[in-house]
């Protein structure tokens, strides 16, 4: 037991030092971890056996089967959405849940670009983000939900008594920023934007899905915030690229 805590010991140690490196904003960290990032999914898309799946934005919700992203190092693979990516036609599906939130509309399409040239033809992306218009509806309505949603955020420990604080709390629920700070950096995108932005990189059929399903079988059951309350928190929206 002893051997192997002194074993994992430098990695633990590495890995938290590359990690600040990271937040830090060093660009040759970021170029080369995402060299490495880009090397090892060629690898994989040489196998045309293997259908390709990238989940961005993992954080701490890695999706099983999945290639899983994000700008932390404690992610299977380091991906930053705000630059693009030497990825052409390799991915059936790309999936980002509670994402798009911290992306400004300018960087919101330069992430949809990047992923319609990372998609195969005939690919789907898929994005679950807040519903701004079904939270806005609860709030004004209030009643057994609006009591129901002050609930949910008060057992994810985000203090909740009135009725307004169902739209501040759902950044820092959803977004997962520090509690008791401001939650800067928050860009709200209804699913006029988001419809409107995915239409203007090339994606077609574009439609609002119920959380958990899709016809797309690969992209069923995705969401992890699933439970009857949370569902009306959420807006899925996918888009297919032409074949």
């Amino acid at each position: 037991m002893r051997r192997n805590r002194l074993m994992n010991a430098p990695s633990k140690i590495f890995r938290r030092i590359l990690g600040k490196l990271v937040r830090e904003d060093f660009p040759f960290l970021k170029e080369l971890l995402s060299n490495i990032t880009y090397l090892r999914i060629k690898r994989i898309a040489d196998d045309p056996s293997i259908p390709l799946l990238l989940n961005v934005g993992c954080g701490s919700r890695p999706k099983l089967g999945w290639l899983n992203s994000d700008v932390t190092c404690n992610a299977e693979f380091f991906l930053d959405v705000n630059t693009k990516w030497r990825i052409d036609k390799t991915f059936s599906g790309i999936y980002s849940e509670m994402l798009i939130g911290g992306l400004t509309r300018e960087e919101l399409l330069f992430f949809l670009q990047n992923c319609y040239n990372a998609l195969k033809p005939g690919g789907v992306i898929r994005i679950s983000t807040i519903n701004y218009r079904s939270l806005t509806s609860i709030y004004l309505e209030g009643g057994n939900k609006s009591l129901e949603l002050l609930e949910r955020h008060n057992k994810k420990g985000y203090p909740s008594e009135f009725g307004i604080d169902i739209l501040f709390n759902a950044f820092c629920c959803h977004y997962g920023y520090e509690r008791g700070r401001r939650p800067l950096g928050v860009f709200p995108h209804d699913e006029d934007v988001i419809l409107q932005a995915l239409g203007s990189v090339g994606f077609k059929d574009i439609e609002i899905c119920d959380t958990g399903y899709s016809r797309v079988q690969e992209l069923n059951n995705l969401e992890s915030r699933n439970s009857k309350i949370e569902r009306t928190m959420n807006l899925n929206i996918e888009g297919h690229k032409p074949t």
